[in-house]
Order: structure tokens, then C-alpha cells, then sequence
């Protein structure tokens, strides 16, 4: 072989070695993203590349990496998720598309009817109960079923509302304070103590223990009993499967689970409160599809209550500088 020619079989592989490499980094360095909301004629932000959407569902080419995708129509509420496009795969985001909401003042009426309906937790101990002899203990949501963990014999006991007393199990050497939640359907309870997780089976006694890498600052049972949500510091967020504890999910979203109330099975409505620009933002997040939605945004409205009626589709929130209360039809 000639040096000529083995000079142009070098120049050959280079070129096409350098021409893989730009195909593989440039022209290939993509995925597609296919966004579903139910509606034609919106826009979509990929952080801030905006595609117009005339009908659904869109299809976007995106560079691969990580994308804030927010959904935009007039009339509608804003929504947005994450997505992480990978080269030559294809994630889909759905949206649900809701006409944007309004809030209103209540007339009086109605605000006695609606406050009826709201039980408070209780506070006191049963009278037959001697509350020095109690380490720890919650009601169930209607106040009918107390839970408490008794210091004599270490053993976790629900007094029904004829007063008869059941056992569940032993937690025996657990000094106070520990606090419990009651599952939505009152078959589960979790014991917390400090940076340690107990998942009780109200019902058979069994139990599973779980040990954080911090104190949950706020603890929520889904809907369905299936899962945990817990805060950790700042209003991180975290995830718990009740039958696979050990798996710890920390989610790519900031709620306070102090003021939240559930509207369905999977999705949380809360509030943020930006006092410097009296504003006031109240959203939804859904677990299921992990979209956020902006329902309204409202000014000079310091809200310090939300309740959720399922039987109306309707959220009421309570204004504290008024001391009257709102309500946003679903």
C-alpha cells in the first residue's frame, strides 16, 4: 500500500468517525416529547422553548435533558410537570385542561351549613381514661374512635365509641412524645417517634418499621391508604408506600401538608402565601400524573383554612382579615 493510499484511508475512517460523532451528538441528540390535554389551540413551554399546539396531542423534538413543561390556553388554568428526555425515546405528559376557576364570597346561610359539617380534632382525653397513664394518642377524623399507646403494659389500644377497649399490638420502651395518624379508612395507623416510621395494621397487629434520614416535620395518609406523603425541611416532600417502606421517594415538588386538603383520590389542593407582593396562589398537585395546576391567583386574599366538600365539588377557604369565607366551585 502506498503512502498515498494509506493516507487517504486515514483521512476516510477520520471523516467518518468525525461525521458519527456530530450525527451521535448533534443530529441524534434528541427524544420526543407528546403532550396530551384534551383541548386543541394551546401552547407548551419546554422551559423556554414554546411550541404552539393547534391540535392534541403535540409532538416536540427536544434536546435530552431534564424540562419544565408548563401547559397554556386562555380561559384555562395553567398546568405544568417535569419530563427528562433521553436520546431517541419518546415521554408523554397528559395535562386534564379545566377551565379557569372563580372565588367568591359566601353568602351566611351557606356559611353556617358548610361550617357545620367541619369536624375539628379533639383535644381531650376520654374521661374514663387517665391521661397520666397515656404515652401518646389521636381520634379518628369523626372523634368517635380513640387511639392511644398505654404506659402500663406498652400496648397500642383503640376505645370504640361503646367504650370497649382493643388491643392492636405492643410498642413497648417508647418514651413520649410519639404521635399517630389514622389511615383514611381507618385500617392502617403510622406511629412516629422522632426519625422512626411504624406501619400498623389496625386489624391484624402487624407492623413494619421504617428509620428516616431526618424528622418529618408533617405526615398525610393518601386517600387510599396505600401511601404516605411526608414534609421534610423547608416543605420538601416525600413519598412512603405503606407495603414497601423501605423505599423512600423524595419528590420534585415544595408543599406545606400543614394547609392542604385532598379534592379526589390523587390530587392535593393548597395555597402559598407571598406576603411582600399580597398574593395569594392556590393550586392543586396531582400524584398520579405529577402535574401541577394553577386554579387562581388572587391579591390582598390571607387565607388561613381550606376544606374540601366532595358531596358540592366545591373548596371553601377563610379570609382572616375578614373573617368570612370563600368558595371555589370544582
Amino acid at each position: 500500500m502506498t503512502n498515498r493510499t494509506q493516507n487517504i484511508l486515514i483521512f476516510a475512517v477520520m471523516a467518518i468517525l468525525i461525521t458519527l460523532v456530530v450525527v451521535w451528538f448533534y443530529v441524534l441528540n434528541e427524544g420526543k416529547l407528546i403532550v396530551t390535554a384534551g383541548v386543541n389551540d394551546y401552547i407548551i413551554y419546554a422551559n423556554n422553548f414554546q411550541t404552539v399546539c393547534p391540535e392534541d396531542p403535540c409532538e416536540i423534538r427536544l434536546k435530552i435533558g431534564g424540562y419544565s413543561v408548563r401547559f397554556e390556553k386562555e380561559g384555562f388554568n395553567t398546568a405544568s410537570s417535569q419530563a427528562s428526555i433521553a436520546r431517541g425515546e419518546t415521554i408523554a405528559v397528559k395535562f386534564e385542561a379545566k377551565k379557569r376557576m372563580e372565588i367568591n364570597p359566601m353568602v351566611a346561610q351557606v356559611v353556617a351549613q358548610v361550617v357545620a359539617q367541619i369536624v375539628d380534632p379533639a383535644e381531650n382525653i376520654p374521661k374514663n381514661l387517665n391521661e397520666e397513664d397515656i404515652i401518646g394518642y389521636a381520634w379518628n377524623a369523626g372523634n368517635s374512635r380513640f387511639l392511644f399507646l398505654d404506659k402500663n403494659d406498652g400496648r397500642l389500644k383503640i376505645m370504640e365509641p361503646d367504650e370497649t377497649i382493643k388491643l392492636i399490638t405492643t410498642l413497648k420502651n417508647i418514651p413520649p412524645p410519639i404521635d399517630f395518624y389514622w389511615s383514611s379508612g381507618e385500617k392502617y395507623i403510622i406511629a412516629v417517634k422522632e426519625n422512626g416510621l411504624y406501619f400498623i395494621d389496625a386489624d391484624t397487629g402487624s407492623r413494619k418499621k421504617q428509620v428516616l434520614d431526618f424528622v418529618p416535620a408533617g405526615i398525610i395518609w393518601s386517600k387510599t391508604d396505600d401511601f404516605l406523603l411526608i414534609n421534610g425541611e423547608n416543605n420538601s416532600l416525600y413519598k412512603i408506600y405503606r407495603i414497601t417502606p423501605e423505599n423512600t421517594e423524595k419528590l420534585d415538588i415544595a408543599l406545606d401538608l400543614g394547609k392542604r386538603v385532598w379534592i379526589n383520590d390523587t390530587a392535593l389542593m393548597t395555597y402559598d402565601i407571598d406576603s411582600k407582593n399580597n398574593r395569594t396562589e392556590i393550586w392543586a398537585y396531582d400524584f398520579a400524573n405529577m402535574t401541577k395546576e394553577s386554579l387562581i391567583i388572587k391579591f390582598d386574599f390571607p387565607v388561613n383554612k381550606i376544606i374540601y366538600s366532595e358531596e358540592q365539588n366545591t373548596a371553601y377557604f377563610y379570609h382572616e382579615r375578614e373573617n368570612g369565607w370563600y368558595e371555589m366551585k370544582m
